[in-house]
């Protein structure tokens, strides 16, 4: 199958309405292995980053496939960040001024990271076994589901105000840092060049967990306004002159437990006395640890609480010195919100 073809069997897989047929279509094209597979890990891997997007108007306008002018290649050296920036756009007008009509648009898929036929990277995993990683999340309970009064607050409980910015996972690996949401789809990290140079610092192989806020003119701008211009960014914008993205961590995980059901049965206060002493060393200004508080009743955490809202934010998160991190709902978070 090339690569024109392939962007035929993906229209094809599109078309179909029912779910159990795309699957039978999915498993019928992918039993050939080779050149689908690889396209379906490089559009939906979400530890493939490939730093650019192409413009609406972008397009195929020669005749030649993928095996012809070393697409796969070039999309290697987009992840492995040796075309980077202006190097890697005109990498990608050769490409499409090479690529036909066809070919051009499965390449701009690719780097979209959405194939556009109508299945997602947990029906590649059930015809490709873990082909496709999937990031875990852990959620909040509620607090009617823990008997927070046997909590040992005599030692001391984290309170951290609720994030209602972008969530954001950050995967620190050895040679590059990436930004993705929580459903895995990569930011364009161009856009976070500082950053990028000030994760380099931290800790690496590991997903730290956090959310993004923007600063201008070096004043955090409410959420709202801030989550505009992020999903701005996402879409193919840019932040302005003035303005800086800002993460705010308040956990991390090894890449070993970067799973479906993982866990990190590691306590969450020694989680965060190592991101307050990271912190602490490398001073670093655009990695910033989510506003924390360490309380020692109900009562001082509800007044915390009210605070918080009377500022006009969402809620507090309630969190055990002594738990670990799960992938699923854990009883050792619980969120403190209105409904």
């Amino acid at each position: 199958m090339n690569s024109d073809q392939l962007l035929e069997a993906l229209n094809q897989i599109a078309s179909e309405s029912s779910k159990n047929e795309k699957l039978a279509l999915l498993m019928d094209f992918e039993a050939e292995k080779g050149l689908f597979r690889e396209v379906l890990r490089l559009a939906y891997d979400p530890f493939i980053v490939f730093g650019i997007l192409p413009k609406a108007e972008d397009a195929g306008t020669g005749e030649l496939m993928f095996d012809e002018v070393d697409t796969l290649e070039f999309l290697s050296k987009l992840n492995n960040r040796e075309l980077t920036g202006n190097a890697a756009r005109e990498a990608l007008r050769s490409q499409l001024a090479q690529l036909s009509e066809k070919s051009g648009e499965l390449l701009i898929r690719i780097l979209r990271e959405d194939l556009r036929a109508g299945f997602s990277d947990a029906t590649i995993n059930k015809v490709v076994p873990d082909l496709i990683p999937v990031f875990p999340y852990q959620r909040c309970s509620l607090p009617s589901e823990v008997k927070l009064k046997a909590w040992p607050w005599k030692d001391g409980i984290y309170l951290q105000e609720k994030a209602d910015g972008m969530f954001a996972n950050g995967t620190n690996l050895e040679d590059k840092f990436f930004l993705s949401s929580r459903q895995g789809t990569p930011l364009p990290m161009e856009h976070f060049s500082d950053l990028t140079a000030e994760m380099d610092m931290l800790i690496k192989d590991v997903q730290y967990h956090g959310e993004l806020l923007v600063e201008r003119d070096g004043v955090v701008l409410p959420r709202k306004v801030g989550n505009g211009i992020l999903n701005s960014v996402t879409k193919g914008g840019s932040f302005a002159e003035n303005e800086k993205p800002i993460y705010m961590i308040w956990d991390f995980i090894p890449l070993s437990s970067v799973k479906s059901k993982g866990k990190f049965e590691a306590a969450y206060k020694r989680r965060i006395a190592l991101i307050k002493s990271m912190l602490a060393k490398f001073k670093p200004k655009y990695v910033r640890l989510i506003d924390t508080h360490v309380v020692h009743s109900l009562g001082e955490t509800y007044d915390h609480f009210f605070n918080v809202l009377m500022q006009g934010k969402e809620g507090l998160v309630i969190k055990h010195p002594e738990g670990h991190w799960r992938d699923g709902t854990s009883k050792h978070q619980v969120k403190l919100k209105l409904d």
